[in-house]
């Protein structure tokens, strides 16, 4: 009895916790430039209007095929993009040859 009270325990903590969906560091891929859209590695899809950029990153184009690193922010409905880890190079490679 005792044990299964434990049990409720831990199991109502966990859930309040996935529930709160804590901030977290997440991986992703921009699949569209237009509409912009990032997928994470869970495959959730993101649009331009849930993503917070840094001013950095407003300025800068970003390429299907970029990979970013990015923050989930608490509730999970937004994230903020902090910066790009890797390019496409074959989306880019025609646009600074000269």
């Amino acid at each position: 009895m005792l044990y299964d009270a434990v049990e409720l325990i831990k199991t109502a903590a966990l859930e309040a916790y996935e529930a709160a969906k804590p901030v977290c560091v997440v991986f992703g891929r921009v699949i569209s430039e237009e509409p912009f859209k990032i997928q994470t590695e869970q495959k959730a899809v993101y649009t331009e209007r849930m993503i917070i950029f840094t001013e950095r990153l407003k300025k800068e184009a970003l390429a299907s095929g970029d990979t970013a690193v990015l923050i989930r922010l608490q509730g999970g409905k937004r994230l903020l993009l902090l910066d790009i880890l890797s390019r496409n190079e074959n989306q880019r490679r025609g646009a600074f040859d000269t």
